[in-house]
């Protein structure tokens, strides 16, 4: 990535607890396969739900390791690289048209709403499509970090329309 993106500036990763849930429930089902396997071998009854919920905890436990570990968005000269679980997107500087940003109860219609600190970001593409849409609340120090990068850069805030007369 190194080459084609220039030089890493900076990563954003994600919270470890984000993926608490399949990480219980890994463990949940893992631990109940496991005890009715050993009551299923003495009681000599069959294998097969314990065989498919220690499979089925065994796969959540990786997701969530992998989750974990190998989350994040990183920024580099040239680009950003955002990568989850099982999906890497590669979007170059020059296809980046914007990066909006929305606050959550910063809106005077929405005044009844809870307000809650997070923030999201959507890295709009040149062709108009949403490339990657990141929440505060998922990646650690989100707003710092890709908001020095984008005036860094000066990618814009807003999108500017074409007035037609």
């Amino acid at each position: 990535m190194e080459n084609e993106f220039g030089e890493k500036i900076d990563s954003i990763r994600t919270f470890p607890f984000v993926s608490v849930g399949p990480l219980v429930l890994g463990i949940i089902f893992f631990g109940v396969g496991i005890g009715n396997m050993i009551s299923a071998i003495s009681g000599k009854s069959k294998l097969f739900l314990p065989i498919v919920l220690v499979v089925v905890g065994v796969a959540l436990l990786l997701y969530s390791f992998k989750q974990i570990v190998l989350s994040g968005v990183y920024l580099y000269e040239n680009g950003i690289v955002t990568k989850t679980a099982f999906k890497t997107q590669n979007i170059k500087r020059e296809d980046i048209r914007a990066i909006l940003w929305e606050m959550e109860g910063a809106s005077s219609v929405n005044s009844r709403a809870p307000r809650r600190n997070q923030a999201y970001a959507d890295i709009i593409l040149n062709n108009g499509k949403t490339g990657f849409k990141m929440s505060s609340g998922f990646y650690r120090d989100l707003n710092a970090k890709l908001g020095v990068y984008q005036d860094t850069y000066k990618i814009p805030r807003t999108l500017e329309t074409k007035k037609r007369y």
